[in-house]
């Protein structure tokens, strides 16, 4: 009933930093066996904390077999650039929580069709925010599932939009040699690109005029 379930609450606390604590955002009574702890955002580094429970003020006793720990990982949510070229170089900040400084995260890039994969450091701006440079994509420029990876695993995507973890590099060229070049037929001319289709169909197209 929702007289029954008023009086609790569930605190958790950092293992490591008794300073650091948040309130469940809402308790919700189940039956006399069972109550449900609705966690808020956990505003610190990723941590382990200890978990109490309380009934009008007063902490209930805990008998279970196991620690009464839980664990608030790092999560991410958005990228800021879904688009870049394959050449590498698009600068990228990614939303989320719980980032900790003290940890090596990357940004990895897996291809969608090919499975290729390519990966850059990332520095943490905040608890909430990191950054990352996009590496050379040396394959078909095509879309990518992004994850957020550290030597304790990946971080959680949770963003509301089932796409938002997908970054798309596209094709690019840079440079053209030789040039100059003479100016009769059969001059064999190179073109350095980034991400091509090795079964596509391409033309060269010289204009006096800009694209």
């Amino acid at each position: 009933s929702e007289e029954a379930s008023s009086g609790y609450a569930c605190r958790f606390v950092d293992a490591d930093n008794a300073t650091r604590a948040v309130d469940s955002e809402v308790v919700e009574w189940l039956n006399h066996t069972e109550i449900v702890c609705v966690t808020r955002e956990w505003p610190f580094e990723q941590a382990l904390t200890n978990l109490s429970v309380s009934f009008d003020g007063a902490e209930m006793v805990y008998s279970g077999a196991e620690p009464a720990e839980f664990y608030f990982v790092n999560s991410w949510s958005e990228l800021d650039v879904s688009v870049g070229t394959a050449a590498g170089g698009t600068a990228l900040n990614i939303s989320g929580a719980g980032f900790d400084s003290e940890v090596d995260y990357e940004c990895v890039f897996t291809g969608w069709d090919t499975a290729w994969r390519a990966a850059s450091n990332a520095t943490v701006v905040s608890i909430n925010e990191v950054a990352c440079v996009t590496p050379h994509w040396n394959a078909t420029a095509e879309e990518t599932v992004v994850s957020i990876e550290s030597s304790g695993g990946a971080a959680a995507y949770t963003g509301e939009d089932v796409n938002g973890s997908y970054f798309t590099f596209t094709a690019r060229w840079s440079l053209v040699q030789p040039n100059p070049a003479l100016a009769g037929e059969g001059v064999m001319v190179s073109v350095e690109s980034f991400g091509l289709n090795m079964t596509g169909h391409y033309q060269c197209v010289w204009s006096l005029e800009p694209f």
